[in-house]
């Protein structure tokens, strides 16, 4: 959260299709999120732990779920949802060239830094994908993160009341 990628999103899907093909290229809207495949482990880790087993990838956060960050372990969630992406967009789009003649795909996710970046993830997602793509970053300075969890949080955020320092970028 905090990166804009929602807002950009919300953008794109609020410009009309004929706007949207003749300024962006860009055709009916179709979309793959990594998110509801983080929340299904996370949701997996609470019923591992219902059983008596251990989590595998998360840890349980007042706000929610908190992915392990050692992502030099076999069981590295980031690099397992991004390997994820190649499966779903080969089975339900890659399989059907049909859809690129008037559809636009979406590929969602977010990396921090601890995670190998977004870079690791174009690691790992198929070359027949990539040679398809074109890519956007969003590089958000940690005082917009910071305002933007202010604003869509601001009872729940532990920072919500903290001032911001001029030490924030």
């Amino acid at each position: 959260g905090g990166g804009g990628k929602s807002e950009l999103i919300d953008f794109i899907k609020k410009t009309p299709l004929e706007k949207r093909k003749e300024l962006f290229h860009i055709g009916e809207l179709a979309f793959e999120d990594d998110f509801v495949w983080l929340w299904e482990k996370f949701q997996e880790d609470d019923l591992w732990e219902s059983v008596g087993g251990k989590r595998l990838f998360s840890k349980k956060h007042p706000l929610g779920y908190v992915q392990f960050e050692d992502w030099n372990t076999p069981n590295n969630l980031c690099d397992l949802v991004a390997a994820k992406f190649n499966v779903a967009i080969h089975n339900k789009y890659m399989s059907h060239p049909e859809f690129y003649n008037d559809h636009t795909l979406f590929i969602e996710f977010a990396r921090g830094i601890v995670d190998g970046g977004y870079k690791r993830v174009y690691d790992i997602l198929a070359d027949d994908m990539l040679n398809r793509v074109a890519k956007t970053k969003r590089v958000i300075k940690k005082r917009s993160r910071v305002r933007f969890f202010r604003t869509r949080y601001p009872k729940k955020a532990s920072f919500a009341s903290a001032k911001p320092t001029t030490g924030m970028n």
